[in-house]
């Protein structure tokens, strides 16, 4: 939409719900967000060489993932190391002492936001604080983003010039990955060559020569010389394993061959297992065990339905349930694009709110919705965020527990339990609520889960492929195999049957003028997904919209979309931006769609307001700097 004259603030960009969420050990009690008492990180530093930090800032999961596959892969490099989101970690817990040594994983989510597990940390990091705060501190920086957004890299980029304003020191320069261009292209290399920079960060901060060492079980550095050398690691990290490994793989055809990895097939950089963070506790007693059944059966609660916030201020962990005023079906009954118009009521939750702010839904649905049943008959389970019933029975059937079990769970190094094992599943519960509430068994299957999975076959021929698939050379079929072709946990276990797994606007009017408005939309056909299209011709028509242009896309011989439309009213769309001062607001996709009406934008600027190739991109930048360009964009 491109309005003129002084236009309501523009919501900001709005990212992906979180995905993955991983189980995480406990850390001790004491600390405000959940990790180590202060006292507690003292002794440690004290008895121990330095411990490196691999601290995320993840939203739909890829940053922790990276941050724990590589703390799950320091031991094989000798090296102490621990994960934990910035939340976890604390502001407060961030000085040499504590966290000399820290390699940060960081993504944005929104318009350049935070994301929610490190927004906390984020604040605080932020505010004033001596220019020494942070001296003594090394760390380097992965930035995780997407270039169709505005803020491109703001977090990644915020936390490494803040850190250096603080006093610490960078020992590896910053690397951004764009998921635009795909990610493992710059990930790949930058997590290869970091052992080196870091080793000599601790030792640095150790006030020693040597690299650390890590103790126990860990196998140590090649530097290091030692009587009795500790057992390789299941991947085998020595020099010796990784060039047989690459003699091996040097003869082995490639890719897999009829669903399996071939012997010799290259296993490189598949992701170490982790270790196991929490025990689950399957004596529960039966008291526990019938609240809790009662428990999942009954939410909300009444006390979590009666719960107020006095500031209005709610998240997933103390949300306001709201009832649904009304519902209705945008689309066409049968079309696979399915758009639901929703209504909740909010009276006496305290919200303050304004037109295009972004808001959380997390939906239980208690009854049908009426008469939109015969419309849509799986409604109840698009809306309700939790996975299909039959498929979690199934899934349980095939792990042989039973869905009615109840659970508890402890820190696996039996350490007291001080915060939530758990922070995203409310337990006691039973099997069934947790796998139908609190795991992914949908989404895309991650390096992490797969390398689990292998260390639980039996059949070497199974196992291989599986380290295949999460390896270097097996990215091409990961990506067919698991990207594409999207299979849940339950494909998962049953195709590798060896392997097991362990667990609007205000009235009145307004102060200043405002200009005219055109909307231009894009959709299939006018009978199909045509969202709130008589609504829009009824704007038209009064005229609050100056103008209303649609691109059906599948109406026409030839598909037809909104940057079509766009070229056409080149002329006019120049006028609009450099004479009039429009501001410009571009939803939808980000992979394609956003891409074409910034060309169209750009073009118009160059055909039409006589401004050269570079002038009509800077200007577009200047937009957007000033906030008269802004996309709210997605990449599916």
């Amino acid at each position: 939409m491109a309005t003129s004259g002084t236009p309501a603030p523009a919501a900001p960009m709005t990212g992906g719900a979180a995905i993955l969420a991983r189980l995480r050990a406990q850390r001790g009690a004491g600390a405000a967000v959940g990790v180590r008492s202060a006292a507690a990180a003292a002794a440690t530093a004290r008895k121990a060489p330095p411990r490196a930090l691999f601290l995320f800032a993840s939203q739909t999961g890829t940053g922790s993932e990276i941050a724990k596959t590589l703390a799950a892969e320091a031991k094989g490099h000798g090296v102490l190391a621990e994960a934990m989101s910035l939340n976890e970690l604390g502001w407060g817990n961030f000085t040499p002492e504590k966290a000399p040594v820290v390699v940060v994983v960081a993504a944005s989510t929104g318009d350049g936001d935070p994301p929610d597990n490190s927004a906390a940390f984020y604040v605080q990091l932020k505010k004033p604080h001596p220019a020494d705060r942070l001296k003594g501190v090394k760390f380097a920086v992965l930035g995780l983003g997407d270039s169709n957004y505005t803020r491109f890299m703001h977090v990644s980029r915020t936390i490494r010039s803040r850190f250096t304003e603080l006093g610490a020191s960078e020992f590896i320069p910053l690397v951004e990955a764009d998921e635009v261009d795909g990610l493992e292209g710059k990930v790949d290399p930058w997590c290869e060559n970091i052992w080196g920079p870091l080793k000599t960060a601790l030792a640095e901060a150790a006030g020693n020569s040597a690299a650390p060492q890590a103790t126990g079980n860990t196998a140590p550095p090649a530097a290091v010389n030692t009587a009795k050398p500790a057992a390789p690691a299941p991947l085998a990290f020595t020099p010796a394993a990784a060039e047989q490994q690459q003699a091996a793989a040097a003869t082995a055809p490639a890719g897999l061959v009829d669903g399996l990895a071939p012997e010799g097939a290259d296993v490189r950089g598949a992701p170490a297992l982790a270790e196991p963070r929490i025990e689950v506790v399957l004596d529960v007693s039966p008291e526990v065990a019938q609240l809790a059944r009662e428990r999942d059966t009954s939410r909300p609660t009444p006390k979590q339905a009666a719960y107020r916030d006095e500031g209005g201020t709610y998240s997933a962990a103390a949300p306001f349930w709201a009832k649904v005023a009304g519902a209705r079906l945008l689309t066409a009954p049968g079309s696979d694009r399915v758009v639901v118009h929703c209504e909740l009521d909010i009276a006496g939750s305290g919200m303050a709110y304004t037109a295009g702010d972004s808001i959380g839904i997390l939906v239980q649905l208690a009854k049908p919705l009426g008469p939109l049943k015969p419309c849509l008959p799986s409604l109840a389970l698009l809306l309700d965020p939790k996975n299909d019933p039959a498929l979690v029975d199934a899934l349980l059937r095939r792990l042989g527990l039973e869905s009615s079990t109840v659970f508890g769970v402890k820190a696996a190094d039996g350490t007291p339990s001080g915060v939530s094992l758990l922070p995203h599943i409310e337990w006691p519960c039973t099997l069934s609520h947790a796998f139908g509430h609190g795991v992914d068994i949908t989404g895309v299957p991650r390096k992490s889960l797969l390398r689990l999975l292998a260390e639980h076959c039996s059949d070497a021929a199974e196992k291989r492929t599986l380290l295949f698939l999460c390896a270097r050379a097996g990215r091409e079929d990961y990506q067919r195999e698991m990207v594409l072709g999207q299979p849940t946990l339950l494909d998962l276990l049953n195709r590798w049957e060896e392997g097991g797994a362990a667990t609007a606007a205000a009235g009145g009017d307004p102060a200043v003028a405002l200009g005219e408005a055109w909307l231009y939309f894009g959709c299939r056909r006018r009978d199909e997904d045509y969202l709130y299209g008589a609504e829009l011709e009824a704007f038209e028509a009064s005229g609050d919209l100056a103008r209303l242009r649609v691109a059906f896309s599948r109406e026409g011989a030839a598909k037809e979309y909104v940057q079509h439309l766009m070229a056409r009213d080149g002329a006019a769309l120049a006028k609009l931006v450099l004479q009039d001062g429009a501001h410009v607001f571009v939803c939808g996709d980000g992979a394609a769609m956003a891409k074409d009406v910034h060309a169209a934008l750009a073009g118009a600027l160059r055909d039409y307001g006589g401004l050269g190739e570079a002038e009509a991109e800077a200007q577009l930048k200047t937009m957007a700097a000033s906030g008269a360009y802004v996309r709210d964009v997605w990449c599916a």
